[in-house]
């Protein structure tokens, strides 16, 4: 495919614009170069790169920013161009339309120092014929805000006037005391030698001993229930042992009965 030629004239011109920030009167910056890009007979796929000292000539570090501005002739050559901006490490600080260049991140720059930027301008390979003969003018405009230190905006303010209450207290989980606790082992009173204790049982039995003051646990005291052989109040009946004992009186009446029938039975054969 054989390129088309295109004429056409593109000028950048530099705009110093206004400090935004105070300290204004303190803030200069200063560029190398009056017209950046001032080319003629450019084909597509064609690009133009150059390089861009900003230098920050004031008395205050600052930031710096840039961004395009169409002036005149084709805006339809001004939106085809592809803009890409680099800093000095080949940092990418932009990449896209001429057109839609509203600038980059803003740029740190000391008073005294300098930072280099490189614009590169490309006419893409597929442009057409309908390009032919245009003409373009735009502008890069770069200008630098100050950071002043931002003063308080009430030194002394007043106290709150009307504070927030403290929320409510958290209620006692436990207000009243244990309405049935434990009996102190120690309160229960003991007893005094030499007092009897009825016997639940036959009456026959003797006076209960005295559980010993070390009995602490609960096997202690079966073991001491263990060795009386006097019955516990609130044991079980054992009905085992009156139905066997029932048993063994009706065996042993049936056996008597045909004892005595055998008996006779012999006696009246006699």
């Amino acid at each position: 495919m054989v390129k088309k030629s295109i004429m056409f004239i593109i000028m950048v011109l530099f705009l110093l614009v206004t400090p935004m920030q105070s300290y204004a009167d303190h803030v200069s910056i200063d560029v190398d170069e009056e017209f950046l890009f001032d080319v003629e007979n450019l084909k597509p796929g064609d690009y133009m790169r150059e390089n861009l000292m900003v230098e920050n000539t004031g008395d205050h570090d600052y930031y710096f920013h840039a961004e395009s501005k169409f002036e005149s002739g084709s805006k339809k050559l001004f939106n085809q161009f592809l803009l890409e901006v680099t800093d000095s490490e080949d940092a990418e600080l932009y990449e896209g339309s001429l057109a839609d260049f509203t600038g980059f991140d803003p740029r740190f720059l000391e008073k005294g120092e300098t930072d280099e930027i490189e614009f590169k301008a490309t006419l893409p390979y597929e442009s057409g014929n309908e390009f032919q003969g245009l003409a373009v003018k735009f502008k890069i405009l770069i200008w630098a805000e100050a950071q002043p230190t931002e003063p308080n905006p009430d030194p002394n303010p007043k106290p709150n006037p009307d504070p927030e209450p403290d929320p409510d207290p958290e209620p006692n989980p436990d207000p009243d005391p244990d309405p049935d606790p434990q009996p102190n082992p120690e309160d229960t009173p003991e007893p005094t030698p030499g007092d009897d204790t009825d016997d639940p049982g036959d009456g026959k039995g003797g006076p209960l001993e005295p559980l010993p003051d070390d009995v602490t646990d609960e096997s202690t005291v079966e073991d001491v229930k263990s060795d009386s052989l006097l019955p516990e109040t609130g044991e079980e009946i054992p009905y085992q042992f009156y139905i066997a004992g029932g048993l063994l009186l009706i065996v042993g009446t049936v056996l008597f009965k045909r004892k005595r029938k055998v008996e006779k039975y012999e006696g009246d054969k006699r």
